[in-house]
């Protein structure tokens, strides 16, 4: 036999100019079906700091659901406040539409909050499962510690971000993240064996003359007369030298190359000067 209700927030007692809306309120139980677990935290306290405030209590009549107006379960209930009892109600949506204090706005913003926060929490998932795969954990710890110190922690970072959003990375962006993340973990060592090997090296000579070296790096440049590739090498003297490269050399990181050129050192490190007026040549 079903009890008659006689609590003061019955429906046909319900009057809806008296109930304050304050929130969207979740079902604890169902925290892991809704996977809005940030967004959870964050409405629940303000739930709970507005009854703080304000000396409020939740209603307590109870009738199976979670719906303190008809008794059936769901997932998302608004909040109201009835400050003449000093108590607050769970109402579900539907339930709140029926009773004239439907707030679809807050529904509509709640679902949509949780489903970004879900496919947040799935893709961070995923891409922490790709990075233990390639045995580059400690990435997705730079990630998680939001460390953004140099310009190789920012890069990783923004690479695991993109992972995330776009669940995949390309071959060579997985080979430059591993080159990264060895780079910042052994960045006394490198800069201590590039110290070394800078302290050994000749000085820059002056004047025109042969080079032969490695391509560091290229990068275009724009100067006065259009875009030009620009390159850093290391010669076989040690020092380095910036500069154009030659019309007819083939230039790409790593490779060898032989030209001619008029060095000029650099008046901040004698280790290193720049070049101009280059022509290629044959080793």
């Amino acid at each position: 036999m079903t009890s008659v209700r006689t609590d003061i927030h019955r429906p046909s007692e319900i009057q809806p100019e008296e109930y304050q809306f304050v929130g969207i309120w979740f079902d604890p139980g169902a925290e892991d079906v809704v996977g809005g677990h940030k967004l959870l935290a964050e409405e629940s306290e303000r739930i709970t700091q507005f009854m703080r405030e304000h000396g409020a209590q939740w209603a307590s009549h109870s009738h199976g659901g979670t719906c303190q107006c008809c008794g059936a379960h769901a997932l998302y209930l608004a909040a109201f406040y009835h400050e003449h009892h000093n108590e607050m109600i769970r109402v579900g949506e539907k339930c709140a539409e029926k009773i004239g204090m439907g707030n679809k706005g807050a529904f509509d913003s709640a679902r949509k909050q949780v489903a970004q926060q879900r496919d947040r929490t799935t893709g961070k998932l995923r891409a922490q499962l790709q990075l233990k795969e390639r045995a580059l954990e400690n990435a997705w710890a730079l990630y998680e510690a939001r460390n953004y110190n140099g310009s190789d922690e920012r890069i990783a970072y923004d690479l695991v971000t993109d992972l995330i959003r776009y669940k995949a990375l390309s071959d060579k962006q997985w080979e430059f993240l591993k080159r990264l993340m060895y780079r910042i973990e052994n960045r006394e060592a490198i800069e201590a064996q590039r110290a070394a090997e800078k302290a050994q090296a000749a000085d820059c000579p002056k004047g025109r003359m042969a080079i032969t070296g490695t391509v560091l790096s290229t990068k275009m440049s724009d100067g006065i007369y259009g875009s030009v590739l620009k390159m850093l090498v290391k010669t076989e003297g040690g020092y380095t030298v910036y500069g154009t490269v030659p019309s007819g050399l083939e230039a790409e990181k790593g490779s060898v190359v032989t030209f001619k050129a008029t060095v000029e050192p650099s008046e901040k490190d004698p280790k290193h000067g720049y070049f101009s007026r280059p022509t290629a040549q044959k080793k």
